[in-house]
């Protein structure tokens, strides 16, 4: 095939590409790379899109042939290198994405911490997010949240989750998860006072972030303490005016569970009359009128959204599932 017509189908596999076209494009790049075997950018999209495809061994074979070649430019092997990561990637084989990244630069630091966290290399993928905090800030928290996860880890002894749990909390002093389990395994030891420290400033910078953070805090006091120690700490916060909205559903919630339906509905009224009347509140009031039709209506309603992605969740979680994002997600 002459020059002229090699080009001819680069610019045009470029055009469908731009259209959004992807099956021509495939179609195209593919007679290309066929027909000239130096073309490895050809390779290295079509590789790409087959992996967008779905064809993930396919993928993975074309990009490791492009890295056989001699004479590549620096440029054509660390972008043929990145795209076999992709494929390791999105086909959750990390132990290739280790080998891929043993003498990773700076830029691949992040994957390879990813790639130790899936494969259980807790402590060793946090220690690669802090130095990835070194170029982004918000891998700080991902770091906490491997501490977090080695913590529970049942081969730890307690004093070694403690001191995990610590690195978590100073990597991320908001982390709601670390610092409960912090607590909680103070008062494990017989640190009563320190246990219940924690558990004050958690509810005084208003940490949790849903009504399951706060089932996690009624829990604790429930085994450990009274309950009416908590719902006294929470509505000294309503009562400050600086109360955040897990708070109010919480203490919405108390009253009902003792049929104290004016109380409710006047803490309900206080909330929404300076914040607006947000989807989980009125999740609240279907409970409160035992409406089914309504009570189902809001168990499979989102009421989270995760400040980076805008995804939403009918649950609250820790991560976002959709950007990996910690503690992102939020009442709305």
């Amino acid at each position: 095939m002459k020059k002229p017509d090699l080009q001819a189908l680069r610019a045009n596999a470029l055009l469908k590409m731009a259209e959004g076209d992807k099956n021509g494009a495939f179609e195209s790049l593919k007679v290309l790379a066929s027909s000239d075997v130096e073309a490895s950018d050809a390779y290295i999209i079509t590789g790409s899109l087959l992996r967008d495809r779905g064809d993930l061994a396919k993928a993975e074979r074309i990009h490791r042939s492009i890295l056989e070649k001699k004479d590549l430019s620096k440029e054509v092997r660390d972008t043929a290198v990145r795209e076999l990561i992709k494929d390791c990637l999105e086909a959750k084989d990390y132990k290739n994405v280790l080998l891929l990244t043993e003498r990773a630069e700076n830029s691949l630091l992040p994957i390879r911490a990813l790639a130790m966290e899936k494969s259980g290399h807790l402590k060793e993928a946090a220690e690669l997010y802090k130095k990835c905090a070194k170029l982004k800030p918000e891998y700080i928290k991902n770091a906490a949240r491997c501490w977090f996860a080695a913590s529970k880890d049942s081969k730890e002894s307690r004093g070694n989750a403690v001191k995990l749990l610590t690195y978590a909390e100073k990597c991320d002093p908001l982390f709601f998860e670390a610092r409960a389990e912090h607590a909680n395994l103070l008062f494990l030891d017989g640190k009563r006072s320190k246990g219940l420290s924690i558990i004050e400033d958690i509810i005084k910078y208003e940490l949790p972030k849903s009504a399951e953070h706060m089932q996690l805090l009624e829990e604790f006091y429930y085994e450990h303490s009274e309950i009416d120690v908590l719902f006294k700490l929470i509505m000294k916060k309503i009562n400050s005016g600086s109360a955040n909205t897990p708070f109010y559903v919480y203490a919405v919630r108390y009253h009902m569970r003792k049929s104290e339906t004016d109380k409710a509905q006047s803490l309900i009224s206080i909330f929404t009359s300076s914040k607006g009347f947000p989807s989980v509140l009125a999740a609240v009031c279907a409970e409160m009128s035992g409406n089914e039709l309504l009570n189902t209506y809001f168990k499979a309603r989102p009421l989270h959204k995760c400040s980076v992605c805008s995804c939403e969740h009918t649950q609250y979680a820790d991560i976002c599932s959709n950007c990996g994002s910690l503690g992102t997600l939020s009442y709305f």
